[in-house]
């Protein structure tokens, strides 16, 4: 569904996907992870940090390695209309 699955949109996975197979995309993305290249590379890349570390008499946990999964969306400041605004501004005045 997400990311284009199957070769759709999501508007039209959303219309076209039965329940079941919704529940059994939840199934796989629990066994195998998440399906998007990046979030797949960081979690090799989160593991073998840790490995490292444990090896070597570290104490950090595998999601200290997580970086890009600890950006969370309620920690970024949203934008406002009038952020937005000036951001426009600033780009037309470039040009």
């Amino acid at each position: 569904m997400l990311a284009g699955v199957g070769g759709r949109t999501i508007e039209e996975a959303q219309q076209n996907l039965t329940h079941r197979e919704v529940i059994d995309w939840i199934a796989y993305r629990a066994k195998f992870g998440p399906l998007s290249v990046q979030a797949r590379q960081e979690r090799i890349a989160a593991a073998q940090m840790h490995h490292l570390n444990t090896i070597h008499g570290g104490k950090a946990k595998f999601e200290d390695f997580m970086i890009f999964s600890q950006l969370d969306e309620a920690d970024q400041p949203e934008a406002t209309v009038d952020d937005v605004l000036l951001m426009l501004k600033a780009s037309a005045i470039k040009k």
